[in-house]
């Protein structure tokens, strides 16, 4: 507000004149001293359209109120009855925007304050339904700095069918607004369609080690849970599971809760397959978010991959979190994929009831022997006594029989060892004589053995040298010829030269030997900074990266001219039909090669070399080579720029 106050100013006195702002509205301006802490209102630069309201905190109420209707108003939303109290009662707020749009007909809503997530919350689950308007609307909400949360409403016919990896926390309360969610994605919820069944209400440090054992069954091949808050055995909030450990242990369907410390969500979340954590993947706290992790690879199953979550974030109720909110979240759904192939299922945890009624027995077992010893000679007559001896004399013969079977097991082990402690014994037998005798022959072919390969190594090492002189004679004859190379020319004369810095992948030659066949680059001077472009990256995108240990692709681009994304963009990946075209097979694993290097955006003159670092060995991995893959347009989904 306060950079363009001018212009807000001038405004607002010509809409004053033209009746169009609410009474005292120019006053409070006036006295707000161009601060963004009072009350302004003005129209951004770079958005003809759109009004900014800024309501600050030492307004009074009613005014707030009477601006916010207003603004209302200029939206055709007159008999709505909101008022600004409903969006900020019993809430701290610092300040608030109220973003409009009179061509769009939505408006956004900035709040900044201590709370700003709880606040978001309560303007989604307690407002919304007084506008049915907004009842088949999707809902998003996204970080917009450390402390501010943007809300914003989305009316129906901005939303593609096809609105893939968006984030949508809304409440289950709000039929409409899920129906619109579950039909954006490809996942749907029907009721019956498998079994169904939950965790116990609470995993405390008595059987954490269970209940992790249970996530790792290789039985439950599409489904682990992992609950990342956990509640201690005194009922305060504790972690007494690795979360590492479990997260590794994900083998389908993953439900996570979001914590207060970010770290421990990225401590589960880093771990699940084939995803790519962004701001936009954390759950909210307060929030249980499902994740996917599409574990299989065949065919059938890459034309379903994705970059980002497409589930729905779920929030849980209260201020104490059990599982039971979990459970009303799900009861009676079953989530499953489109596909045939995979099918994900919320499945009991026997395993954990049982142990635990396990360890309830054998401490019963040790408070009545305790009881039994500590029973006076009169005692020992009672129908007490006699029902305590008759329970420990069963337990008794239940161990004593236990017992027989492992000394049984024992004597069978002892038999199977006979033969060894005989060779043993026949072995000790042996002179000293004989020792020794064994001892030097063995010597013997040793040293025979060792000289014979020191000459070998010897031979080997002069071919190897020699060979070493032969390319470097033949490289340092071909680099006056580099730049006149194709690429196919290009990547050999580079593998043979930088072996040490990269490796090309098959899909590279592949790639090149396409964009050779069709004379992608035919445009003068075109071949010899392609040329140029893959050379640096065998030069200084490895020195950067391996040897002086910080890659910058700003610095990057300024030393050797050639600009990096390491990134595609927001749309693109979120489809995995486009994605599929960045993933190569290396080392019997799917890499997505997403960060490439380019230039050019015009036929004949362009080209995107697709790459990914193996921290392993220390090498640039060259993946990918085209003019351009295919990636999201507007106007084509899909399309190849």
């Amino acid at each position: 507000m306060s950079s363009n106050i001018e212009q807000s100013r001038a405004w607002c006195q010509q809409l004053s004149a033209e009746g169009e702002l609410p009474r005292h509205f120019r006053e409070s301006f006036q006295t707000s001293n161009g601060s963004d802490r009072g009350l302004g209102i003005g129209r951004r630069p770079n958005f003809a359209t759109e009004l900014t309201v800024h309501l600050g905190d030492a307004e009074p109420a009613e005014l707030h109120n009477e601006v916010f209707q207003w603004v209302l108003r200029k939206l055709g939303n007159q008999e709505a009855g909101i008022t600004l109290e409903n969006f900020i009662t019993g809430h701290t707020i610092d300040s608030a925007y109220l973003d409009t749009s009179l061509e769009t007909r939505s408006f956004a809503l900035h709040a900044a304050g201590p709370t700003p997530t709880h606040w978001a919350m309560r303007l989604i689950q307690r407002d919304l339904h007084f506008n049915p308007r907004f009842w088949e609307t999707s809902v998003g909400i996204s970080q917009v700095g450390e402390k501010d949360f943007k809300v914003k409403l989305l009316n129906e016919q901005m939303v593609s069918p096809d609105f893939h990896g968006a984030i949508h926390p809304t409440p289950l309360s709000t039929p409409g607004i899920v129906q619109r969610i579950i039909s954006d994605t490809r996942w749907r919820v029907s009721s019956g369609s498998a079994p169904v069944s939950y965790l116990p209400q609470r995993i405390d440090g008595r059987n954490a080690d269970t209940f992790l054992k249970a996530m790792s069954d290789p039985d439950r091949k599409l489904l682990a849970v992992a609950v990342a808050k956990i509640h201690g055995p005194a009922g305060d909030s504790a972690y007494p599971i690795d979360m590492r450990a479990m997260a590794r242990s994900l083998g389908g369907v993953a439900v996570v809760y979001g914590l207060e410390d970010s770290r421990q969500i990225q401590d589960v979340l880093g771990y699940l397959p084939n995803h790519s954590l962004t701001s936009e993947d954390i759950p909210f706290q307060g929030f249980a978010q499902l994740y996917y992790p599409q574990r299989s690879a065949d065919s059938e199953m890459r034309k379903f991959r994705i970059s980002t979550n497409e589930l729905v974030h779920q929030p849980f109720v209260g201020s104490d979190i059990h599982l039971s909110a979990l459970r009303c979240s799900i009861n009676g759904m079953a989530f499953q994929d489109n596909s045939p192939l995979s099918v994900a299922t919320i499945q009991d945890i026997d395993l954990l009831e049982n142990t635990r009624k396990s360890e309830e027995n054998i401490k019963l077992i040790n408070r009545q022997t305790k009881e039994l010893r500590e029973l006076s000679v009169e005692q020992r007559d009672s129908e007490r006594y006699e029902a305590l001896l008759k329970q420990t004399n069963a337990t008794l013969s239940e161990l004593q029989a236990e017992n027989m079977a492992q000394r049984e097991e024992l004597n069978r082990l002892r038999s199977a060892n006979a033969s060894l402690e005989e060779e043993l014994n026949i072995y000790d037998s042996v002179t000293k004589q004989e020792k020794a005798e064994l001892i030097a022959k063995h010597e013997t072919e040793l040293e025979t053995t060792t000289r014979e390969l020191v000459h070998h190594r010897n031979q080997f090492e002069i071919k190897a040298q020699e060979e070493q002189e032969r390319v470097t004679v033949l490289l340092k004859i071909l680099e006056p010829l580099k730049e006149q190379m194709n690429l196919l020319q290009i990547l050999d004369y580079l593998e043979a030269s930088y072996s040490e810095n990269m490796v090309i992948h098959p899909d590279a030659y592949a790639g090149a030997e396409e964009m050779v066949e069709k004379g992608c680059l035919s445009k003068k001077g075109a071949q010899k900074r392609a040329n140029q472009l893959l050379e640096a990256m065998a030069t200084r995108l490895f020195e950067m990266k391996f040897e002086e240990g910080n890659f910058e692709p700003k610095r990057y681009k300024a030393e050797t001219g050639f600009e990096v994304n390491m990134t595609e963009s927001k749309e693109t990946k979120a489809r995995g039909e486009l994605m599929n075209h960045r993933v190569v097979s290396y080392q019997g694993e799917p890499i997505c090669a997403e960060a490439h290097v380019k230039f050019g955006n015009q036929p004949g003159n362009q080209i995107r070399v697709h790459f990914f670092f193996d921290e392993r060995i220390g090498k640039v991995v060259i993946a990918k080579i085209a003019d351009h893959l295919p990636i999201y347009s507007s106007n084509s989904a899909g399309k190849r720029r």
